[in-house]
């Protein structure tokens, strides 16, 4: 889950201007499991993690970047700070992301449909739509975004119902 402080580092990042490659290369670097261990663990020394950094990244901004996350021991945050970096990037294009569940794949016109939705309700460029199979929600579907949710869920439907029928 993506914190308030792996936003405002997203944000901080987003703000430096580095190149997009730069920051895909980061994501991918911080993927190794040694590397990231490293950088995580509080038994090595600040200096040394900053000279391996150094060797590693070419950018010295997104470098520094990553040498403050370590000071900060925000490392292990990586993964939600560049997950929050990437909706923050797109959103700035005019791209919401947004997720839609439902209980089998959906054609491409529904997720066309989709898009329509999300962009005439947040004023956006586009949406990018991930899919998510779930049998939980029994049919229908949940179009989920940062700012809002339509959930026309059977489930939901279903605990509506009851509880309409237990106020009785």
């Amino acid at each position: 889950m993506t914190t308030y402080t792996d936003y405002l580092y997203a944000k901080v990042l987003l703000e430096l201007k580095i190149d997009d490659r730069q920051v895909l290369q980061a994501k991918e670097f911080l993927k190794d499991e040694i590397l990231f261990t490293t950088l995580c663990a509080d038994n090595i020394d600040i200096s040394e993690k900053k000279d391996i950094i150094d060797k590693i990244f070419e950018d010295k901004t997104m470098a520094n970047f990553v040498k403050i996350l370590c000071e900060n021991h925000l490392v292990s945050n990586a993964k939600n700070i560049f997950r929050a970096y990437e909706t923050l990037s797109l959103k700035q294009k005019g791209i919401i992301k947004a997720k839609l569940i439902c209980t089998a794949q959906p054609t491409a016109q529904q997720i066309e449909g989709m898009k329509k939705v999300v962009c005439k309700k947040l004023g956006c460029k586009d949406a990018e739509i991930s899919v998510k199979i779930s049998q939980d929600i029994m049919g229908g579907f949940i179009l989920r975004t940062d700012d809002f949710e339509i959930d026309r869920s059977f489930k939901t439907k279903l605990m509506e119902i009851e509880k309409t029928l237990v106020k009785r």
